[in-house]
């Protein structure tokens, strides 16, 4: 198997399967941040190899127990649950029993069980789409309920933190490093406006008495894998940021992109607006499952959750335009710029939608 890449593939997969052979090795997936491989041996049984970007998730270790002891827990409960047609990934140790590997150009890598006869979309194009996505993480959250949120580790410290990612736009619009405030100054003046808001909800959800639960962070509609055939949801994937949070993490990062009419880098900015059918869809799926066990607070919470994850998304893809480009994958220079001004469209459209938004989740809490 050839790879003309600054690293071994050959000697990676021999650390975790020193007795076989692979034929193959292909890119795989449209993730940000890891580089992931779907790897095929000889026995024609598929894998994928993931390269782990330590510079974002510098605790390796602490990703990998999480992500072992989250995917452990999932297949136990469902297990337990006769006809689910759920499943989950599961995590492969190395020849020496460890989670992961670190090769000689210290590299940290993984493997995980491949789902075969499933499918992932980037953009819904139907509301039973819509519907799939939100039962598959609502029933996330249902298998996940009884265990305690706090004893996870933060694989992102602060990762939704509003008050830590407006501390770095702040420092990056100050330092200017790479002497571009100049051509952010729209999206700079829209985030300062709304820092009142965003503040409040985040003191909202990090309150004593809010309850912390193991959420996902990072509920993007390609997070769940469907069944080929029948389009029903069987999976979720993209484990990193599995960690303690707050339920509308999880309910707003949903609808960021699953009611989004258009990419989350559109640049024709009037093609962004809230699909309400997906949104009632998704809320409809995820309630279901998840509803439950949801105290009066989070219920109250959830309205303005998605105008919150989609600014703190947008205000992170500016920060780091401001910054030179050093977290996300990019296409050009002006990529991050793109990618926050669609946000903070997004969020407009939130808020000239919040009175259909809230009779929506009004309605579903109340059948």
């Amino acid at each position: 198997m050839k790879s003309e890449r600054r690293f071994s593939l050959d000697k990676i997969l021999a650390a975790y399967f020193p007795d076989a052979s692979f034929n193959s090795a292909i890119p795989f997936g449209s993730g940000h941040i890891n580089d992931t491989f779907l790897i095929t041996n000889l026995a024609g049984e598929k894998y994928l190899l993931q390269r782990i970007n330590h510079q974002v998730f510098q605790d390796v270790a602490g990703l990998m127990n999480n992500m072992e002891r989250v995917t452990r827990h999932l297949q136990q409960k469902l297990a337990g649950q006769t006809g689910s047609r759920f499943t989950t990934i599961q995590v492969i140790p190395n020849a020496e029993g460890k989670l992961f590997h670190q090769d000689e150009s210290s590299n940290y890598w993984r493997v995980i069980t491949f789902i075969p006869n499933s499918v992932t979309y980037d953009l819904v194009t139907s509301e039973d789409q819509a519907y799939q996505a939100g039962y598959a993480f609502g029933y996330f959250q249902q298998l996940l309920s009884d265990v305690p949120g706090d004893t996870l580790a933060e694989t992102i410290p602060q990762f939704h933190d509003m008050k830590s990612r407006f501390a770095k736009f702040d420092a990056a619009r100050e330092i200017d490093s790479v002497d571009r405030v100049k051509s952010a100054e729209a999206d700079i003046e829209f985030a300062l406006s709304q820092r009142k808001e965003m503040i409040a909800w985040h003191e909202l959800v990090t309150q004593p008495d809010f309850p912390r639960r193991v959420t996902h962070n990072d509920t993007k509609f390609n997070n769940v894998l469907l069944d080929r055939e029948s389009q029903q949801a069987i999976c979720v994937i993209d484990l990193d940021t599995v960690m303690p949070g707050v339920i509308g993490y999880d309910f707003g990062d949903a609808i960021r992109t699953i009611a989004n009419t258009a990419e989350e880098d559109e640049a024709e900015l009037t093609k962004i607006s809230v699909n309400l059918d997906y949104y009632r869809a998704f809320a409809q799926g995820f309630l279901s499952e998840s509803g439950q066990q949801l105290t009066t607070l989070e219920k109250q919470s959830l309205h303005y959750a998605p105008n919150y994850m989609t600014f703190i998304m947008g205000l992170r893809m500016l920060t780091d335009y401001l910054q030179g480009d050093i977290y996300y994958k990019i296409s050009d220079t002006n990529h991050n710029l793109r990618r926050a001004a669609a946000q903070f469209k997004l969020v407009a459209e939130l808020e000239k939608s919040a009175d259909q938004t809230q009779q929506i989740l009004t309605e579903i809490f109340q059948s």
